[in-house]
């Protein structure tokens, strides 16, 4: 259990959520990307290409694709949606990745 001297009333039971966001985001979302990479024989590789998040840690990561978010939004978008036609050519079709790519559309909307 993590001690908050700061909280106040009803901080701790907030913060438990928003991390649930993150956390069973990338739960949710690692479903469909390991799912897809056993279906395209390369599950055994893709370590090699999220060791940086390791090497770096979670928290620096996050925060440096939520500072370059809106300056990067747009190419992110088409990213996201090559993605999502990758995983419906395999017959994995997500609305998870659909709901990242209406994310980054909507940033590239505001701004």
């Amino acid at each position: 259990m993590q001690v908050l001297p700061e909280a106040g009333p009803g901080d701790a039971a907030a913060l438990k959520l928003l991390r649930s966001i993150l956390t069973k985001g990338i739960e949710a979302l690692g479903v469909d990307c390991l799912a897809a990479a056993e279906a395209l024989g390369v599950r055994e590789q893709l370590p090699v290409v999220l060791a940086d998040i390791d090497i770096g840690g979670l928290t620096p990561f996050v925060e440096a694709v939520v500072g370059t978010h809106p300056l990067h939004a747009e190419r992110r978008r088409h990213e996201v949606h090559r993605a999502g036609q990758q995983l419906a050519a395999l017959g994995r079709p997500s609305a998870l990745v659909d709901a990242v790519e209406a994310r980054f559309a909507a940033t590239v909307a505001t701004t």
